[in-house]
C-alpha cells in the first residue's frame, strides 16, 4: 500500500481528534465563565484563558495547511488564483462555487451536524457572558481603578488591587497594592477574566467553522467523492 493510499484516513482521524479538543476546549471555556462568577481564580491562569483557544486556532490552521500541502495540486492553484501578493481576488461567483462544494461534501453527514449544534449551545452561553463583561468593563470616575488596566494578585487568602497610574496619568510600576474584599476580587476580577475570556471564545467559534468547511471542501475528502479538478477539460 502507498503512502497515498492512507493518508485521507489519517488525516480524518486527525480532523476527528480535532473536533474533540474543540469540543473540550469549549466545555472548559464555559465552565470557566461559570466558575468566575462564584470563586476566586488565580492570576497566573489569566495568559492561558486568551493564548489556550488562539493556540487550538492555530493548530486547526495547521493541519489544514499540512493537508493541502500533502495533496493538494489543485487546492493549491485554487489557492494561487485567489491571491495575489496580498490582495484577495476571490470572486463572489468562486466563493460561491467553494459553498456549495462544501455544502456537497458535508450533505447527509447527521453525525457533524449534531456536533456543530452541540458546539454552538456550548459557545453561545460562554460568548454571552463573555460580551456582558465587556460591556461592564469601566473605569472609576475618581481614576482610582480601572477593570481594564488594574492588576490583581492573590496570597494566603487574601487579595490586593494595584492600580499602576499616579494622580497626573503617569505610569506607576510601583503603586501601591490595596486590599480588596474576597466578593469584591471575583466580582471585579472575574468580569475582567470573562472579557479576556471573550477572544478566546472567537477563536474556537472560528476554529469550529474552519474545521467543519474544511471537513466538506480538504483534499483527503476525495474517500468520499472525487475532487474537482482545476484543470479545463480537453477540447478534441
Amino acid at each position: 500500500m502507498r503512502i497515498r493510499d492512507w493518508l485521507p484516513g489519517f488525516f480524518s482521524a486527525v480532523r476527528a481528534c480535532e473536533r474533540i479538543v474543540l469540543l473540550a476546549a469549549a466545555v472548559a471555556y464555559l465552565a470557566f465563565m461559570n466558575a468566575s462568577y462564584r470563586v476566586p481564580i488565580s492570576p497566573r491562569l489569566e495568559p492561558f484563558v486568551w493564548s489556550g483557544a488562539w493556540l487550538v486556532f492555530v493548530a486547526v490552521l495547521a493541519e489544514a495547511g499540512m493537508e493541502m500541502w500533502v495533496f493538494g495540486q489543485a487546492e493549491t492553484r485554487i489557492a494561487r488564483r485567489s491571491w495575489s501578493g496580498l490582495r484577495v481576488r476571490l470572486s463572489l461567483p468562486e466563493m460561491a462555487r467553494i459553498l456549495r462544494r462544501a455544502w456537497s461534501g458535508l450533505r447527509g453527514r447527521w453525525g457533524l451536524a449534531a456536533y456543530g449544534a452541540l458546539m454552538v449551545a456550548v459557545l453561545v452561553p460562554a460568548g454571552i457572558a463573555g460580551w456582558s463583561a465587556a460591556l461592564s468593563i469601566k473605569c472609576d470616575n475618581s481614576g482610582a481603578a480601572c477593570l481594564k488596566i488594574d492588576n490583581w494578585a492573590e496570597s494566603h487568602g487574601e487579595y490586593f488591587r494595584q492600580y499602576p497610574y499616579d494622580a497626573q496619568g503617569n505610569s506607576d510600576p510601583r503603586a501601591a497594592w490595596v486590599p480588596v474584599s474576597r466578593a469584591e476580587y471575583i466580582a471585579e476580577y472575574g468580569t475582567y477574566l470573562r472579557y479576556d475570556a471573550l477572544f478566546g471564545v472567537l477563536c474556537l467559534g472560528l476554529a469550529l467553522a474552519m474545521s467543519v468547511l474544511w471537513e466538506g471542501i480538504g483534499p483527503a475528502s476525495r474517500d468520499r467523492r472525487q475532487l474537482p479538478s482545476s484543470k479545463p477539460p480537453r477540447t478534441p
